[in-house]
């Protein structure tokens, strides 16, 4: 039921968000198209309250003036675009994040309270060919957590939304199977092993840095 109202409240608040771009969207052509129709009117009445303004006869003068206008409409266009963009990458992030969770609660809170001595022991047993229920859990979960790492790395998510949402907990994540990740490194002599989840890890790091948080440990 909480899902449910959840997702009733994000589709409502990209209703509005939707609804709103469309009226700046609106309002800035409404402005554009108003400005060109009152612009012969504005040269009218200047030419006849300053008639020794010499310069507003100039054609170079309203080319400049066009220009500037062009220029400054280009930029708040390019502005909005960044802005829908960039709000977009979030809206997406947190979709993909939340599911992400929701796929993996079943498991990620045991994994989250495994102690040193739970990992050695789970290692010991894959070493000894033992097919650990423990051991496939932790793969999968690393499976799932290279999906989003992917994507983060890639820049298809925003890295400040997982962080808001989840970074200590996912660094916390990464030190409790480190031993994991570099025992598999070592056993599949593959340095790059999980190296997605590594570098987002260290992409949490630097948010935090930014964003002034306490400031965590690099990963390898």
């Amino acid at each position: 039921m909480l899902n449910i109202i959840v997702v009733n409240r994000l589709a409502e608040g990209r209703a509005v968000t939707m609804k709103n771009k469309w009226y700046k969207q609106t309002w800035l052509w409404l402005m554009l198209i108003f400005c060109t129709l009152v612009a012969p009117h504005i040269y009218k009445l200047f030419s006849y309250l300053c008639p020794r303004a010499s310069f507003l006869y100039s054609g170079s003068f309203w080319t400049a003036v066009g220009s500037i206008g062009t220029l400054i409409s280009v930029v708040v266009a390019v502005t909005s675009t960044v802005r829908a963009n960039s709000r977009k990458k979030k809206e997406k992030t947190l979709d993909a994040y939340t599911k992400f969770k929701e796929a993996v609660s079943s498991i990620e809170n045991l994994i989250h309270n495994y102690t040193k001595d739970d990992i050695d022991r789970i290692i010991t047993q894959h070493k000894r060919g033992w097919n650990s229920r423990d051991w496939n859990m932790i793969k999968d979960y690393l499976t799932a957590v290279e999906r989003i790492a992917v994507g983060v790395n890639t820049e298809i998510y925003d890295i400040d939304v997982i962080n808001r949402m989840g970074g200590y907990f996912m660094y916390e994540q990464y030190l409790t199977l480190k031993p994991v990740i570099s025992y598999k490194r070592y056993e599949d002599t593959n340095p790059y092993i999980y190296r997605e989840f590594t570098n987002m890890v260290n992409k949490i790091i630097d948010a935090r840095v930014k964003n002034e948080q306490p400031k965590l440990n690099y990963v390898e």
